[in-house]
C-alpha cells in the first residue's frame, strides 16, 4: 500500500468533502463542540437528564457524517447514486450497518480486554504484585521494594504485549467503516483481512493524519486563563478544526487505502 499517495489524496479529499458533505461537517462539529460549551457553561450540570440525548444525537452526527464521507471517499463521482445526501445528509441502511460494524467492534475489544484483565491479574498474583495498593506506588523504586526484577520484567513484558495486541487490533480494525460502505454489508471482523499485510503503512498515515487533533490537544494544554466567551470560542475552534480538518482528513486517507486494498479504481475524482 503506497502510504505516501493515500495521504497526498487525503489531502486532495478535503476540497471534496468541505463541498459534497459541507451540512454534515457542521453537524458533527456542533455534536462535538455542543457538550463542552454546554457543560462549561454549567448548563449539563444543572440539567443531567439531558446527557443521555445528547450522546446519541452525537452519535448520530458521527454516523451521518460517517456515512457521507465513505461515500465520497470510497465512491467518489458516483457518492450520490449510493445514497448520498444534500450535502451529506442522509441516514439509511449504510448507517446502520456502520453503527452495527462498530457495535461489534467493541464488543470483540472488550473481550479481549476482560480476558487482558485475567491474564495481568493471574500474572500480578503470581509475581507477588497481586495484594499491592498501586495508588500508594509513587515510582519505580517502591516497587522495586515489593517485587524482584523477575517479576517486574515479567509483569511489564505482559502489559506491553496486551497493548501491542490492541494497536494491532485497532490498526487492522480501522478500515471497517471503508469497508462497510465499499462493500455493502456489515464488515466487522473481516475488517482485519482488509487490513491483512498493511499494518505499518496504516499506523505510518493514521499518526500522520492525526496530527491535527494532536495539535489541537497542545493548543489546549497550552493555552489557559481562558475563561466565560473567551473559553467558549475557544472550544467553539477545536470543534470546527476537528470536523472540517481531522475528520475528512482521516476518512479521505482510509478510504484511499481502502481502495487500493481492495483494488477499486474509483478514487475520490471519479477517475
Amino acid at each position: 500500500m503506497p502510504v505516501w499517495a493515500c495521504l497526498g489524496e487525503a489531502v486532495r479529499f478535503l476540497p471534496r468533502a468541505w463541498s459534497g458533505a459541507w451540512a454534515a461537517l457542521i453537524l458533527i462539529g456542533l455534536a462535538v463542540g455542543a457538550p463542552v460549551v454546554l457543560a462549561e457553561s454549567g448548563w449539563l450540570r444543572a440539567n443531567a437528564w439531558a446527557s443521555a440525548p445528547i450522546v446519541l444525537a452525537a452519535v448520530a452526527a458521527a454516523l451521518v457524517a460517517d456515512g457521507a464521507l465513505y461515500r465520497l471517499g470510497v465512491f467518489g463521482a458516483d457518492a450520490r447514486r449510493e445514497g448520498l445526501g444534500v450535502a451529506g445528509l442522509q441516514f439509511g441502511r449504510p448507517e446502520l450497518r456502520l453503527l452495527a460494524a462498530r457495535l461489534l467492534i467493541d464488543l470483540f475489544l472488550l473481550m479481549i480486554g476482560i480476558a487482558s484483565v485475567v491474564v495481568l491479574a493471574v500474572a500480578l498474583t503470581a509475581g507477588g504484585l497481586g495484594e499491592v495498593d498501586f495508588a500508594t506506588v509513587r515510582s519505580l523504586a517502591d516497587l522495586r521494594e515489593l517485587a524482584g526484577p523477575v517479576e517486574l520484567v515479567v509483569t511489564g513484558a505482559l502489559v506491553a504485549g496486551i497493548a501491542a495486541v490492541f494497536l494491532l487490533l485497532s490498526v487492522r480494525f480501522s478500515l471497517y467503516g471503508a469497508a462497510t460502505l465499499g462493500r455493502r454489508r456489515i464488515v466487522a471482523l473481516n475488517a482485519l483481512g482488509v487490513a491483512e499485510g498493511a499494518f505499518w503503512p496504516l499506523l505510518l498515515g493514521i499518526v500522520l493524519v492525526s496530527l491535527p487533533a494532536t495539535a489541537l490537544f497542545v493548543w489546549q494544554h497550552c493555552v489557559s486563563g481562558l475563561t466565560g466567551r473567551n473559553l467558549l470560542i475557544f472550544h467553539g475552534l477545536q470543534a470546527l478544526a476537528y470536523a472540517f480538518v481531522q475528520k475528512p482528513l482521516t476518512a479521505g486517507f482510509l478510504s484511499a487505502a481502502y481502495r487500493r486494498l481492495e483494488y477499486l479504481p474509483a478514487g475520490p475524482d471519479g477517475k
